[in-house]
């Protein structure tokens, strides 16, 4: 319920914003693409995807995206956000 809070405690350090972190992984990861794929556009998918908040920055550069974490409540809140992307929880998740 809490995982913007969480996540803005574990970079406080930091002195930058959730979104610079996101912002900064998808461009990284339109990089790698670029080098790897060319012009195709990969699938992707996403082990730990929290609430799915990287995905609509990768949604350009991707041709699917799937996503899975072990909590339930994420993946929730990420279906409802992100409604093109597969979502399922972790299967076997302590």
């Amino acid at each position: 319920r809490d995982y913007e809070q969480v996540v803005e405690r574990s970079i406080a350090f930091s002195g930058l914003k959730h979104d610079f972190f996101l912002e900064a992984k998808a461009i990284a990861l339109g990089r790698l693409f670029s080098a790897h794929f060319g012009e195709r556009k990969p699938a992707l998918l996403d082990l730990g995807c929290g609430v799915g908040r990287l995905h609509p920055l990768l949604d350009p550069i991707t041709s699917a995206i799937a996503g899975t974490d072990v909590s339930e409540a994420s993946i929730e809140r990420a279906r409802q956000d992100n409604p093109s992307v597969a979502y399922r929880p972790m299967e076997g998740a302590v």
